[in-house]
């Protein structure tokens, strides 16, 4: 009798035991499936980006009109100020010239330059009455820009007195800054030939607009008689061709 009893207890115990297991085995299962479905500690969020939501993005495909070749490298060549005054200033060198210096006085006035005259300097040129100097402000004015006021002032100036005992040496200088202080060194006598030397000041930092100076030169008749006007050694001497 207690030997059927040991029996049907040990029998109740597996059974119990194999409830239990499938159990726990099903709640597991339950457990799992929530899991994958639903997680309370990262809530999904819709106004997340793109970028916070992938750790390595991928690069978006090109679009038909995008270049996927290297481009070149571009490089600037503008030169610097400090250079081109560097470089002018070797072509603007005062040569050495043998004779004698002799007494001046001179008129500079700004006169920008028109599309024919733009850099062009010109070699000096010697009046000795009015109206060589009138034919070549008519002329002049229509290759830089004259003022009505500078005109009216240089022909009041330079009137037929004037020439009775002076003579007057004119010419054009153009530059590419407007910023250089532009003047008359010297005139220089030698037995044949009036030499002109020119000044300069630069600045150390200037503009790169191209501009024109004309100068007048007077000097005494005696010392210009029986000679002509050296040409200049001015950079970039020409004779524009100038249309009315």
């Amino acid at each position: 009798m207690k030997t059927n009893i040991s029996r049907l207890k040990s029998h109740s115990v597996r059974r119990i035991a194999s409830i239990l297991i499938v159990l726990s085995l099903l709640l597991a299962g339950i457990l799992a499936t929530s899991c994958e479905t639903s997680d309370p500690s990262h809530p999904f969020d819709t106004s997340a980006s793109t970028s916070d939501l992938t750790t390595s993005p991928i690069p978006p495909e090109p679009s038909d009109n995008t270049k996927t070749e290297p481009q070149p490298t571009t490089t600037t060549t503008d030169i610097p100020w400090s250079q081109k005054i560097r470089d002018l200033k070797k072509k603007l060198l005062t040569p050495i010239v043998a004779g004698k210096s002799i007494p001046f006085s001179a008129r500079i006035l700004r006169t920008p330059p028109t599309a024919s005259t733009f850099g062009i300097s010109t070699d000096p040129v010697i009046f000795s009455n009015g109206k060589q100097l009138l034919d070549y402000l008519d002329e002049a004015r229509y290759g830089w820009q004259f003022s009505d006021d500078d005109i009216d002032q240089l022909l009041a100036a330079y009137d037929d007195d004037f020439f009775l005992k002076k003579v007057l040496i004119v010419g054009a200088i153009g530059l590419s800054s407007g910023s250089i202080k532009v003047g008359i060194e010297d005139i220089i006598q030698s037995d044949e030939q009036l030499n002109v030397l020119y000044r300069f000041q630069f600045p150390e930092t200037g503009t790169c607009d191209m501009m024109s100076w004309h100068y007048f030169v007077e000097i005494s008749a005696d010392d210009a008689s029986g000679r002509t006007v050296a040409k200049s050694y001015l950079p970039n001497i020409g004779t524009p061709t100038i249309v009315r």
